[in-house]
């Protein structure tokens, strides 16, 4: 009769994918995660299971829910229990999450005796995700409720751990702190797969809510990951193998002694934290973003001051200010950026600074001196634990404005500010040796950098297939150079690039029978 039923209820369907047979969940009644009455299938769901949350309400309660694919749509919701043990609850989705409509939720319930309305305590809970998660048709995916300042307090959090080796898209609505709104973050990903953000994301402006950097990346495209805590620990983290490449936004303090605040940012090449340091405060939330951009600093025709010669081909930094409660103006009185192996910088040199621009089209820069963070001496490069630190002189116009621009709704014109590593010389390309490999040479790039052309001189033992390509620091292919079967001999390879090449960094890959190597050189204009 039991199995009637479940047969008969149509909730419960297998899909046989890539000879794979998952499980689709739907539920019978609401109730709890743990409870089998609970799913259409008679128990509780599995890491095969695909669970739809329809129109229905159900408690995680237990310490190991698990799920392959979780959809909530119609008025369906999916709560975090009440947990008066404080161990907190946890669920795992092993594919992805998406909370379809506007009426569908995602949250906890707060820390309240349902009898007495007693707080209960903190509690955190925990959502783990291996795959997307899709908020963008108005649900609420909100990870905390309830008050820390209530007395026991009533407060809940969800902490949000994104795992596993592939990557991980999100896509949220605007945020409130009803929703969209997260609570501790923690980028665990394997094998460098990335967090991948379609959206804004927002955490908690709650000084326990963390962003957790230790393993994998973010990737926040034309948006921004906001870290609404203005603590000096509301960023845990951040090395070569776990930053964010893109944009970072941080609260900025409201009281105190001077202060300073890491952004652990970089772009697809590499890892080039930025530290800001000052002593203003705003009288409410307000928070300040820098952003990493790919890219020549210059571009184009960029008029250079206080003996500056030139700013970075490879990348550079935009600093914005963004209001909340208020919009007051907030100075930044010295800035440390970073460099490594591929910002052109060669080893031992004092011709290196932080170049700074106040104008908008980054036509202007100027010299903003050359520091050495840890002991105030003027700066000698080294290249020997990069990502290398820089630190500017005392900054006299790093002060960002916000003004209001009249209209319905109102909008905002607010100051972006520029940063790169600069040059009193030139930049550089560390030279490369001649590669030798069975017999096959390939020597280094001559000249380099270069305005017009380069050349590369190849040796070949015999007869053997070449391939020879130029390719950009996104991995994107500029230029085909060679494509063939080549006779015996000495070879020059020659790139000219084409007026629409941009200058900067650029990478030739050179395939000639058993030899693979790949020399990088710098386009100067």
């Amino acid at each position: 009769m039991k199995l009637r039923y479940y047969l008969s209820t149509a909730v419960a369907a297998l899909f046989l994918i890539g000879g794979t047979a998952w499980a689709q969940v739907t539920v019978v009644k609401s109730g709890n995660w743990s409870d089998p009455t609970t799913w259409s299938t008679g128990a509780v769901p599995t890491a095969t299971d695909d669970v739809v949350i329809e129109d229905s309400t159900v408690y995680v309660d237990v310490a190991d829910a698990k799920a392959r694919n979780v959809t909530i749509r119609g008025s369906g919701q999916l709560l975090y229990q009440r947990d008066p043990s404080l161990q907190g609850f946890e669920l795992s989705v092993h594919g992805n999450l998406v909370i379809e409509g506007p009426d569908a939720e995602l949250r906890p319930l707060s820390q309240e005796d349902e009898a007495t309305g007693q707080g209960l305590g903190i509690v955190y809970h925990r959502l783990i995700i291996y795959g997307d998660i899709d908020n963008s048709t108005g649900g609420t995916f909100d990870m905390r409720r309830g008050a820390t300042s209530s007395d026991p307090p009533t407060a809940a959090f969800v902490d949000l751990y994104f795992v596993g080796d592939t990557d991980s898209h999100v896509t949220l609505g605007e945020y409130d702190t009803n929703k969209n709104q997260l609570f501790q973050v923690f980028i665990q990903k394997e094998n460098g797969a990335k967090v991948v953000l379609h959206s804004d994301v927002t955490q908690d402006n709650n000084s326990l809510a963390k962003l957790h950097l230790d393993s994998g990346y973010i990737v926040t495209n034309e948006f921004r990951w906001r870290v609404y805590s203005n603590s000096s620990s509301a960023v845990v983290g951040g090395s070569p193998e776990s930053y964010v490449i893109g944009a970072l936004s941080r609260g900025i303090p409201k009281s105190g002694d001077p202060y300073e605040r890491v952004f652990p940012v970089g772009d697809e090449n590499g890892y080039r934290p930025v530290t800001i340091y000052s002593s203003d405060v705003v009288p409410d939330d307000q928070d300040f973003e820098v952003r990493a951009i790919s890219g020549d600093a210059d571009p184009g025709g960029a008029t250079f001051q206080g003996g500056l010669t030139d700013v970075s081909p490879v990348r550079y930094y935009a600093f914005t200010m963004y209001e909340r409660d208020s919009s007051d103006p907030y100075t930044v009185e010295k800035i440390t950026i970073t460099y490594g192996s591929d910002d052109g910088v060669p080893e031992g040199s004092s011709d290196f600074v932080v170049a700074t621009s106040v104008d908008a089209s980054r036509m202007v820069w100027r010299n903003s001196g050359g520091f050495d963070p840890a002991t105030g001496q003027p700066h000698v490069t080294s290249l020997a634990n990069p990502p290398t630190p820089i630190q500017s002189d005392v900054l006299t116009d790093f002060t960002f404005e916000i003004s209001v621009v009249p209209g319905n709704p109102p909008q905002f014109s607010r100051d972006t500010y520029y940063a790169a590593i600069g040059t009193k010389s030139a930049f550089t390309v560390a030279a490369e040796e001649i590669t030798a490999v069975d017999g096959f040479r390939l020597g280094p790039a001559y000249p380099n950098p270069f305005q017009e052309a380069t050349r590369i001189v190849l040796e070949l033992p015999r007869v053997a297939p070449v391939d020879v390509r130029v390719y950009d620091l996104l991995g994107r292919e500029v230029a085909r150079l060679a494509e063939g079967t080549w006779t015996p001999g000495t070879h020059t390879l020659m790139w000219k690039p084409a007026a629409a090449v941009a200058p900067g960094l650029y990478l030739i890959r050179v395939q000639a029978g058993a030899l693979t190597a790949t020399r990088k050189v710098m386009v100067v204009r």
